[in-house]
């Protein structure tokens, strides 16, 4: 289930980049 884990890593990631 490595692809769902980097999905959520990607996600956290814009998260961070719109703070």
């Amino acid at each position: 289930n490595a692809h769902t884990v980097k999905s959520r890593l990607e996600e956290l990631d814009e998260r961070w980049l719109m703070e």
